[in-house]
């Protein structure tokens, strides 16, 4: 994966090695993401503007897969670090997306959306996101009735909303 991700140069970073290393980490299990998902959000984070369209895709074609999901936490680490500006720009198609695996988890296995949660909380962190409101309330009712709330992204959750009403 290094070999096709691990770049200095945006223009040798093809955005399709990253659908490849996505499913190579989907084809070869839990042993395979356990130790690559963090170099993956790493690598993605280098070259934003290159890496977000196709983790955006990601999350819209998948997103509550595995695949989607680590999408989800590359933008939110995108966000987090300081280089927002081409996701950002990407509004239109990314809050959505991301709004919608929140939606899809509230209705099915709400821990699967604690990626795009804390995606969005991120996004929140720039500015409101209050489109996606209706999906994060969703999802809280679901996560707080849940057997084992993870209550770090319950907390994620309430400050989208505190953000979104301001």
């Amino acid at each position: 994966m290094s070999l096709l991700l691990d770049t200095d140069d945006p223009a040798r970073l093809d955005p399709r090695d990253l659908l490849l290393s996505l499913a190579a980490m989907e084809r070869l299990g839990a042993p395979a993401q356990a130790v690559m998902f963090q170099p993956f959000i790493e690598f993605a984070a280098r070259q934003p503007a290159r890496t977000v369209p196709t983790l955006i895709h990601q999350v819209a074609e998948a997103p509550l897969a595995w695949s989607g999901r680590l999408s989800a936490a590359a933008l939110g680490e995108i966000l987090a670090s300081g280089f927002a500006g081409s996701l950002l720009d990407m509004r239109a198609v990314a809050v959505p997306a991301l709004a919608n695996a929140v939606g899809l988890a509230a209705v099915g296995e709400a821990d699967l959306g604690r990626e795009a949660i804390a995606a969005l909380a991120a996004w929140s962190g720039h500015e409101p996101v209050p489109e996606a409101a209706g999906a994060v309330r969703a999802w809280l009712q679901a996560a707080t009735q849940a057997a084992e709330p993870r209550l770090y992204v319950i907390r994620q959750a309430q400050t989208i909303l505190d953000r979104a009403d301001q």
